[in-house]
């Protein structure tokens, strides 16, 4: 078994960026428009909790950038409020992010990418979703596992894993 790289998207880039930082075997991340301190934000969006029948809350109501919504637990935000905002990857690292995008401020993308060699920034002309960049995205996945693979070998003295 090769070195795990994961990809997460929006709200997905900062779990995955948590997930890394405890896991060793994640050797890379591929972000794509990352919701880094995001909480704040999201917590500011959301609408007033709901609650169930027996008038406990269930959680609160996010408008989503296609027009729907999903329900973000109140443990889920108080669990995601000890997490670190902006945190600090232990991995080689590429974001991807649309100079168009109307949900992830860019300012918390180049917050996150400031002073972290490990980190590169890829901006393309894209929106939030990053449709019109699946071909950028599929080339930096590519360059990312080239990375990774090629400081596998020199750690591992020379042994390599398929990249694919």
């Amino acid at each position: 078994r090769g070195p795990i790289v994961l990809v997460g998207s929006s709200l997905g880039g900062w779990i995955a960026t948590l997930l890394a930082n405890e896991d060793p075997a994640v050797a890379g991340l591929l972000l794509l428009a990352p919701a880094f301190d995001c909480i704040a934000e999201l917590e500011r969006r959301c609408a007033a909790a709901s609650h169930t029948d027996n008038g406990t809350p269930a959680g609160r109501v996010l408008p989503l950038p296609d027009g729907g919504v999903c329900t973000v637990s109140e443990r889920w935000l108080a669990e995601a409020r000890r997490q670190p905002a902006c945190p600090e990857p232990r991995c080689p690292t590429v974001v991807i992010y649309g100079r168009r995008d109307t949900v992830v401020p860019e300012r918390s993308v180049r917050r996150f990418v400031e002073g972290r060699p490990q980190v590169r920034l890829v901006l393309v002309d894209d929106d939030h979703r990053l449709l019109d960049s699946l071909e950028v995205i599929d080339v930096e996945l590519d360059a990312l596992l080239v990375q990774i693979a090629a400081g596998a070998a020199q750690r591992d003295g020379g042994q390599a894993f398929d990249v694919r």
